[in-house]
């Protein structure tokens, strides 16, 4: 399997993850909180779009596995676990959630927001 920063379907993730984790980065520092001791068990990426939401499980079906996929409030919601880790900050996570957009509106389109 490949690794998922090798992927086209990914490449805008990969390519947003730096500015995402300076910017995760830049908000703890300001908050004045120490991030390296809280652990998190997944990563959940948003998009706008469904066609969005499509290529992604694509690309995520070629470097993972789908563990499962639900219907929850109208929309589906994917659970891979991927062969090498997305890394943010200290964090390491093997399991990405990818929900369908809902009707909400999201305010950018960012890491986790396209």
């Amino acid at each position: 399997m490949a690794n998922w920063q090798s992927i086209d379907e990914l490449q805008d993730i990969a390519s947003d993850l730096p500015r995402f984790t300076h910017a995760l980065d830049e908000l703890s520092r300001r908050l004045g909180l120490d991030i390296t001791p809280l652990t998190a068990d997944h990563i959940s990426l948003r998009c706008h779009q469904n066609v969005t939401a499509e290529r992604w499980r694509r690309g995520f079906e070629q470097c993972g596995e789908l563990l499962s996929e639900n219907m929850i409030n109208g929309r589906p919601i994917c659970l891979f676990k991927l062969h090498e880790p997305v890394q943010v900050a200290h964090w390491q996570f093997s399991i990405v959630e990818l929900p369908w957009p809902g009707e909400k509106t999201l305010p950018t389109r960012r890491l986790g927001t396209y």
